[in-house]
């Protein structure tokens, strides 16, 4: 008898490590974070059509304070959700991390599979949208003058790489978090992107930026394997970009979420810093 109770205080020991780990990753409440790091002002760039009628989608500002390091860089990053949901509320902490230490940055919105019946191509278009409107009004929003990044996580990752090798305007660099980069037969994207034509190649062919590029990742991230990301690197460097992968040792996808989001934003940091 005792034998079977030491058993089961095992396994149910087990799930409730194994609960917390899974905690660990998911992204926090959205209503949450917006509350704690809200944004300095949200502005619409583009009016959309969906089955509940017309919708705005935003662009939310993050400015830095008075007092803060005079920079020249803007970041615009766009939040992950394999392209069927996700909210900008993800990236609401890391925008206010930036902004604190004198960067602007922007967390823009798309539509989503569940918000809008959209497709990826749907979701790219808004991103390019969103970019394009964000450069044109650096000034107006009261963030600094200079370049304009892009940058993303997971989808939002995949649609950043996209959207810098499509957009008319500048591309300053690149900030990717573990971005989809495999949409080969078999993969876990596949179905979702076989059919979207050559708008989605660069994830299957490569692309060429001119624009510095850091890649986070997880050694343990079972979407975006690690030595798939490094691959996506090595193939930028051997083409003679200013590319960087920084790999996180014993986490998984979105780690950046809750698990390592401290040493996410100092990679980024230093990488702006020394770019």
């Amino acid at each position: 008898m005792r034998g079977r109770l030491n058993a089961l205080v095992i396994l149910l020991a087990c799930a409730v490590v194994g609960l917390a780990a899974h905690t660990l990753t998911r992204e926090p409440e959205p209503e949450a974070v917006a509350n704690q790091f809200p944004p300095d002002r949200s502005v619409m760039f583009k009016r959309v059509e969906g089955e509940s009628g017309s919708r705005a989608l935003s662009l939310h500002v993050f400015v830095p304070p008075r007092g803060a390091p005079k920079r020249s860089r803007t970041v615009m990053l766009i939040h992950g959700g394999s392209w069927l949901e996700g909210t900008p509320q993800q990236f609401f902490r890391t925008c206010r991390v930036l902004a604190d230490a004198g960067y602007g940055c922007i967390s823009s919105e798309y539509r989503t599979r569940k918000s809008h019946g959209a497709t990826p191509l749907d979701a790219l278009d808004d991103c390019l949208a969103a970019f394009e409107h964000a450069a044109a009004n650096l000034t107006a929003f009261g963030l600094p003058e200079g370049e304009l990044w892009i940058g993303g996580a997971s989808a939002g990752g995949s649609l950043a790489l996209l959207a810098a090798g499509e957009s008319r305007v500048p591309v300053g660099g690149l900030v990717l978090l573990n971005p989809v980069l495999d949409i080969s037969p078999g993969s876990r994207f596949y179905e979702q992107t076989k059919d979207l034509g050559e708008r989605f190649a660069p994830l299957r062919d490569g692309v060429s930026l001119s624009a510095p590029v850091l890649l986070l990742n997880g050694t343990e991230d079972q979407v975006t394997p690690a030595p798939i990301a490094s691959r996506f690197i090595a193939n930028l460097q051997e083409a003679g970009e200013e590319a960087r992968i920084e790999l996180v040792e014993g986490v998984g996808h979105g780690f950046f979420n809750s698990e390592q989001p401290q040493l996410a934003d100092k990679i980024i940091l230093a990488f702006l810093e020394e770019t």
